[in-house]
């Protein structure tokens, strides 16, 4: 952006010369009749240096406001980035207290079971002995000493009915069993503990560059606020002028920046190059089978779409704030899922986890409703997503600092993937 701004800003301070410094060279010699006051040659030579050296002035205060907007930008991105790592560990965290919860529900249902296979064998193994001697030392040997004691006990006598087998072997499937499900149960705990941690740790992360972004915003204001002061001192304007010309100059810039772009998505406008007309002569090829057009969405989707792009657009205005889903403040993933949400659909709070449960597509194949991602290579390093509305726009919550909006999907970046929902 800096070249646009550079060569705008020396056409207009070419242009903000005073007459006085604009003064012809055939005029500039001061004749003997010339009435008094009448600059010089050497004063008007001084004069353009001055209003050079001005101009060159303007553009270098520019530059360096243009980079410390492009840095400001970058931290904001990341901080975006970093607050959608939170949003993914928190949704890791969700799924591994889920599976906690469920492994220790196996792990104390099959301790149960345990216990039910052991009180029927000890039923089993006390009927058969019907008051023998032995039964007062089989009492002691299943009712106090646990498992491994009541196998004990039992592998001693010699007289065991095929039921009271067939009992001992539930009995010791069942712990088999519950050690199992104990042990996943203690993993998942594990697990759970881990990601509690990475959870936390990226909570941390997201707050720390969500901090420096809008730190970096306060110094670019300032710094703008005193860029503009110098750029008025060196081209002899007011600061308001300065200002408004500045905003032309980003308009001008960003303008050129998304003419540059070239995203991949159909452009329901554009027409269909003609085809050449046939050769007579020669053997005639076949013709090719035509091309279906795709097939248009069903109407219960093209109703869930309408809905849920309508929920995304009564946003339009309110800011971004990272890991917020509604009512009033949003995130980008939060805006999709509460968006779908009200379209019927139900997606997870995490642009990495909306790609893996939608229909990947290919960018040229995106339609109205369709997601778009921007990742850092792949699937698995998604940080942004975004709500299509077809005709090359989009409804997004940018990054911190900015607010829901609808652009064009080239205003930043290009999304490298699509989804349908």
């Amino acid at each position: 952006m800096g070249t646009a701004w550079r060569i705008t800003a020396s056409r207009l301070a070419a242009a903000a010369c005073g007459a006085a410094l604009c003064v012809p060279t055939t005029h500039a010699v001061a004749a003997p009749n010339d009435p008094p006051g009448t600059p010089s040659q050497a004063e008007v030579d001084q004069a353009r240096r001055n209003a050079q050296a001005a101009a060159g002035d303007a553009d270098a205060i520019r530059d360096r406001l243009d980079a410390a907007t492009s840095r400001v930008e970058t931290l904001e991105a990341d901080a975006a980035a970093a607050a959608e790592a939170y949003n993914g560990a928190m949704y890791e965290l969700r799924r591994a207290r889920s599976a906690a919860a469920k492994a220790t529900a196996d792990a104390e249902s099959a301790a149960a079971s345990v216990e039910e296979q052991r009180i029927a064998l000890e039923r089993l193994v006390l009927a058969g002995l019907d008051g023998q001697a032995p039964y007062e030392n089989l009492r002691v040997v299943i009712g106090g000493g646990g498992p491994e004691t009541l196998l004990d006990g039992i592998s001693a006598y010699s007289t065991m009915t095929e039921a009271s087998e067939a009992a001992l072997a539930r009995y010791a499937s069942a712990r088999t069993v519950a050690r199992t499900m104990q042990t996943k149960a203690d993993a998942a705990l594990v697990d759970q503990r881990a990601r509690a941690a990475e959870s936390a740790q990226a909570k941390r992360d997201a707050a720390a560059a969500v901090k420096a972004a809008e730190q970096a915003r306060e110094a670019l204001a300032q710094e703008r606020d005193q860029a503009m002061r110098d750029v008025a001192h060196a081209e002899g304007i007011s600061v308001q002028l300065a200002r408004r010309r500045q905003r032309a100059l980003e308009q001008l810039a960003q303008e050129a920046q998304a003419a540059a772009a070239s995203p991949d998505l159909p452009d329901p406008g554009q027409a269909t190059p003609a085809q050449p007309a046939p050769d007579p002569g020669g053997d005639a090829a076949p013709l090719p089978e035509p091309v279906p057009a795709p097939a248009a969405d069903p109407p219960k989707r093209r109703k869930g779409v309408e809905a849920a792009i309508a929920y995304a657009m009564e946003q339009v205005g309110e800011p971004y704030v990272w890991a917020g889903a509604g009512p009033d403040i949003w995130d980008c993933s939060g805006l999709t899922m509460r968006a779908w949400q009200a379209g019927g659909r139900s997606l997870p709070h995490f642009s990495g986890a909306q790609y893996a449960v939608s229909t990947p597509i290919a960018l040229s194949d995106a339609r109205r409703g369709d997601l778009l991602f921007w990742s850092r290579g792949g699937p698995s390093s998604i940080y942004h997503v975004a709500l299509y509305l077809g005709d090359g726009w989009m409804i997004e919550a940018p990054r911190p600092g900015k607010n829901v909006q609808v652009v064009p999907v080239n205003a930043w970046t290009l999304p490298d993937l699509a989804a349908r929902v």
